[in-house]
């Protein structure tokens, strides 16, 4: 499961250095896949999960290297500001939001299925909040003209990058609080057979 972490850090927080991406996208969403893939057996929800993240890391690969394709080229339509590239965010970001929705299902599938708590019900008000936010910042870039809603859009943008930190926190916690709980529940076994022999 630190997998599926470390894979919403790099994808939450990509650093730019000369306009080269220091932490791709796809890298962490592949990441999410090997996380999902160790743990297919804890919950049906990481199933459909898991070739959702391949699709998502290698889009995000596509995406890096469009840029250069555009330019070798000259294709007008992969232009961020045409409507193809727009709708491509769009889907792009759904199937983000689906993602995340089924990992964090997996996460209470796991809670049920081995009576444990991992706390998830704050994880799954910050999975809310980023949706909506991600949802109304592609509705601005797609219906509007940025320019016209730049501070409305600024504002956005800054709760997404609040709404990502914390979320990204909270996947740690729930992480922790997996092995705590698990370890809660081994261990009286583990010391009453410790105690008989």
């Amino acid at each position: 499961m630190f997998q599926i972490f470390l894979g919403y850090l790099l994808v939450f927080f990509s650093f730019k250095l000369g306009g080269i991406e220091l932490s791709p996208n796809f890298i962490g969403y592949f990441l999410i896949f090997i996380g999902l893939k160790n743990n297919l057996n804890k919950s049906v929800k990481f199933s459909f999960a898991k070739p959702l993240s391949l699709v998502l890391s290698v889009c995000s690969l596509v995406g890096v290297l469009a840029p250069w394709v555009k330019k070798l080229f000259n294709i007008s339509f992969l232009e961020p500001s045409s409507i193809l590239s727009k709708l491509i965010f769009f889907v792009f970001d759904l199937a983000v939001i689906a993602l995340t929705y089924l990992i964090l299902a997996g996460y209470r599938d796991i809670e049920k299925n081995e009576k444990i708590d991992i706390k998830l019900k704050p994880a799954f008000i910050l999975y809310i909040i980023n949706s909506v936010v991600l949802i109304a910042l592609n509705v601005l870039v797609f219906f509007i003209s940025i320019s016209l809603v730049n501070n409305i859009s600024m504002v956005l943008i800054f709760v997404n990058s609040i709404t990502n930190f914390i979320f990204a926190i909270y996947l740690y916690l729930i992480y922790r609080n997996y092995n705590i709980a698990l370890y809660n529940k081994k261990a009286p076994k583990d010391e009453w057979y410790a105690s008989k022999k």
